[in-house]
């Protein structure tokens, strides 16, 4: 669409850009059942990965911007060996209200993966969800003392944490099983010693001192930091959420700002399908076969197609397309019809 944006002549430019508004709000209608199938796969799921970040939302009446959130749901056990699909749900939010995972999160049942935020913590009081925390981000705030002040404590409890870190390595798509029977044979005694290095560490510092701050952040979570030595299916952090999200940091770069809260949940429906297509080993910039004909032919420029006609055809282009690339995902329909229905 841009490449049609950048041939009009200027006059024809604000009545592109309008059409193309209004075909953005008919394709995300066209797009809400393969949308809530993703989202029903997901769901069905026995372990999460789940994150979130900020977007700017243009504020109505003012001309101001206001922070709106994208919640991301990952679907992936591939690390432990499972042959189901890989997918990814986003739903947007207005704000950052705790209110927000528990509705995206009413009919799931399993392992939440994720870092520290508050507004999980409600997930976790009835049992239906157990929390599983992320040493990514344990790892994180002694890399940045470590950078900040070449602190030897830090660098020592990045150490331990990297020899955490190559025993994940060594049985990255094994099974389950397999992976908690080397988990307690390696990792619980390196964990073991990490606990009792935290707790002898904490009364040489200052209580305020930013190294404090960071064994503390660990200490605190130490259940949810050590779930994955009981669970083969749990990893050791985050970071498949957190992925997950890097097409959101860099689409920010380039539209600045959603248009409203409508337009963010346009957003979240089309980085749902792009995010698991991808996942998928799919490039969801290629067309579905035929799906371009739709739009045009070598003997049909867009210059000269009246908007009409335009919105048709790429409302037929974009729905082929996105159908496509869904079937595809599901491998044989295991997306649509794996797991629990919730």
């Amino acid at each position: 669409m841009a490449a049609q944006y950048e041939a009009m002549p200027p006059g024809e430019t604000n009545c592109f850009r309008a059409s193309a508004c209004r075909l953005g709000g008919r394709n995300s209608r066209l797009l809400e059942p393969l949308v809530e199938a993703l989202r029903r796969y997901v769901i069905a799921a026995d372990k999460l990965h789940a994150d979130d970040t900020p977007v700017p939302v243009l504020a109505p009446g003012n001309g101001k911007t206001k922070t709106g959130r994208l919640w991301t749901y990952v679907r992936d056990d591939r690390p432990a060996g499972d042959t189901a699909s890989p997918a990814v749900w986003f739903a947007y939010s207005p704000d950052r209200k705790g209110e927000h995972p528990e509705r995206h999160l009413e009919k799931f049942r399993g392992t939440l993966q994720a870092d520290a935020y508050a507004g999980f913590n409600q997930l976790y009081e009835n049992g239906r969800i157990h929390q599983a925390a992320c040493w990514a981000h344990v790892r994180r705030k002694f890399y940045d003392l470590e950078q900040a002040h070449a602190s030897p404590v830090a660098r020592e409890a990045l150490g331990r944490i990297g020899a955490l870190y190559g025993i994940e390595e060594q049985i990255r798509g094994h099974p389950p099983e397999q992976r908690r029977q080397v988990r307690q044979a390696q990792a619980q005694p390196l964990l073991d010693s990490l606990r009792q290095w935290f707790e002898a560490t904490l009364l040489k510092l200052s209580r305020k001192s930013e190294t404090t701050v960071a064994i503390r952040y660990a200490v605190s979570r130490w259940d949810a930091l050590t779930r994955h030595i009981e669970d083969g299916h749990i990893e050791i952090d985050n970071n498949a959420a957190e992925r997950s999200l890097r097409g959101v940091a860099l689409g920010r770069k380039n539209y600045l700002f959603a248009g409203s809260d409508a337009g963010g949940e346009r957003a979240a429906a089309l980085y749902s399908l792009i995010g698991s297509a991808k996942l998928n080993g799919l490039d969801p910039e290629v067309s579905a076969p035929g799906a371009d004909s739709h739009c045009r032919s070598s003997h049909q420029p867009y210059r000269g197609v009246s908007a009409a006609e335009y919105q048709l055809h790429t409302s037929r282009s974009v729905h082929l397309t996105y159908s496509w690339t869904l079937s595809k995902t599901v491998h044989s329909g295991r997306l649509l019809s794996g797991g629990r229905s919730p």
